[in-house]
């Protein structure tokens, strides 16, 4: 009953489902426009070969061709084909005698872009999140593996995920869809002192050996502050042994008494943190750190322990990297080069030093104190024999959504960290969201960053070995045949 002369039946048919209408139609005595009134146009539509890989960082294009998170959104512009202008026989009233060829016909392509994704390093990662969440019985989880040195992501992974090709399926929700890694601000917990431990050694105010009374696990270090508490009774320890094993009491009181509230703000802007990292992706949140902005200064009591405050994980990473960096701060990216339409190079991505934070000889001590977090500290269980790795744990409570409380019985479990410490080629961070069960870092999130982290090692011996016999000179007549 449509007054229009034209209406869509069904957009994105597949090949088959057409065969079998053409079959239907010829059976019937029936052809296509003009003979009936049914006619098919061809459209583009993007096919994304590796399905639910990398999903949250590619993102989609919709119905219409137009891009939807990750780098579809960010880079919609760069990635269109070109309009084009064909010409074709059209018959009296207008229309092209052939419309089936015509459309049939390859468009221009545009740019294309090259990810600095490793697609190994990015199934691995997305198979020991998947493999952890199902454990624990999570919520979620979150992972993020670069080149500390470069900026550069080499995974980027959200768990649960979707195929990318199934974007519209009712199950797949904004949520979902949305890259966590560079969305989602939460409390860091733990994880945020090995900030606090590489702003109190590079200010030169206190020694690895000083020692600090943690008040057998619980301490009120203020009239309005609530009474801090620690996972264990800790007595006396030195501030090496306060950060390896996590004592938030031990931390608050050495922060509290060597820096103001400023001063402790004043490195936390130097680490970046109190604005976006500003990678090349689409939608990037900062965390919120305006308590370190507050007048009364009761900041300088919880923050310095990864309470009160929120940031991103890529921020968390970013922490860890500048660390591994000698105190360099570096921009991450993702975007390693763009290409013209006949695949040269037109940009490419270089590594961009946002700035110092700290001292190279304060960094390579804070680098060696969180060794201890793995050699005897709360994070044993991520270890590797024979490889020398920094990290930190971290366990927070969940900030509930629509009050300024926690979530109750809900926690965030957290690991960060690079390796090896002597030149440091990999940083990750893990975050599992709301496990059952257990919610310690060391036990649920640190187990995740061996595995990874093993299997990474493994894949650069592999390809150690590969690019070892590709530089033995080869006969000539392997090289000829391979021209050929």
């Amino acid at each position: 009953n449509s007054q229009r002369g034209f209406e869509w039946i069904q957009r994105r048919m597949e090949h088959k489902v057409i065969a079998r209408i053409e079959a239907d139609m010829k059976a019937a005595g029936l052809g296509w426009w003009p003979r009936s009134g049914l006619d098919f146009e061809v459209e583009e539509r993007r096919y994304y070969p590796r399905g639910s890989l990398a999903a949250q960082v590619i993102g989609f294009t919709n119905i219409d061709g137009v891009g939807q998170y990750g780098i579809e959104a960010k880079f919609d512009e760069m990635l269109r084909s070109v309009e084009v202008t064909r010409e074709t026989v059209r018959d009296g009233k207008g229309r092209a005698i052939d419309p089936v060829a015509v459309a049939a016909e390859d468009p221009t392509i545009s740019n294309s872009i090259v990810l600095t994704l490793d697609e190994r390093i990015q199934f691995i990662l997305e198979k020991e999140l998947a493999a952890q969440v199902e454990q624990y019985n999570a919520a979620g989880a979150i992972g993020i593996v670069m080149r500390p040195k470069t900026g550069e992501v080499l995974a980027m992974a959200n768990h649960p995920t979707f195929d990318l090709n199934e974007y519209n399926n009712p199950n797949v929700n904004a949520e979902v869809r949305r890259n966590l890694a560079v969305w989602w601000p939460y409390e860091p917990g733990s994880v945020f002192k090995a900030l606090t431990l590489a702003a109190l050694v590079d200010s030169g105010r206190v020694s690895l050996s000083e020692q600090v009374y943690c008040e057998n696990g619980l301490y009120s270090p203020a009239p309005k502050i609530k009474p801090i508490r620690d996972a264990h009774k800790f007595g006396t320890l030195t501030f090496a042994e306060v950060i390896q094993q996590s004592s938030n009491i031990g931390t608050l009181k050495l922060a509290s008494k060597y820096f103001t509230q400023e001063e402790y703000r004043g490195y936390v802007e130097r680490f970046g943190l109190m604005q976006t990292t500003g990678i090349d992706l689409p939608y990037e949140r900062r965390g919120d750190l305006r308590a370190l902005s507050d007048r009364a200064g009761y900041a300088i009591y919880y923050a310095p322990w990864g309470q009160g405050i929120s940031v991103t994980p890529l921020q968390v990473l970013s922490v860890m990297n500048t660390i591994a960096n000698g105190g360099v701060v570096m921009r991450p990216f993702i975007v390693k080069a763009v290409l013209d339409p006949h695949g040269a190079v037109k940009e490419e991505t270089q590594p961009t030093v946002v700035g110092r934070a700290i001292s190279e000889q304060a960094a390579r001590t804070s680098a060696d104190v969180l060794e201890g977090v793995l050699e005897r500290g709360s994070a044993m269980s991520a270890k590797i024999e024979g490889v020398r790795i920094a990290g930190k744990t971290g366990t927070s409570q969940k900030a509930a959504d629509e009050s300024r409380g926690y979530e109750r019985g809900a926690y965030v479990s957290s690991f960060a960290g690079f390796f090896p410490i002597d030149d440091p080629q990999y940083s990750m961070v893990i975050i599992v969201d709301k496990p059952q069960g257990q919610n310690y870092g060391g036990v649920v999130a640190a187990p995740v960053f061996k595995r990874v982290a093993e299997q990474l090692l493994k894949y650069e011996k592999i390809n150690a070995v590969m690019a070892a016999s590709e530089s033995v000179e080869e006969p000539p007549y392997v090289a000829e045949g391979r021209e050929q």
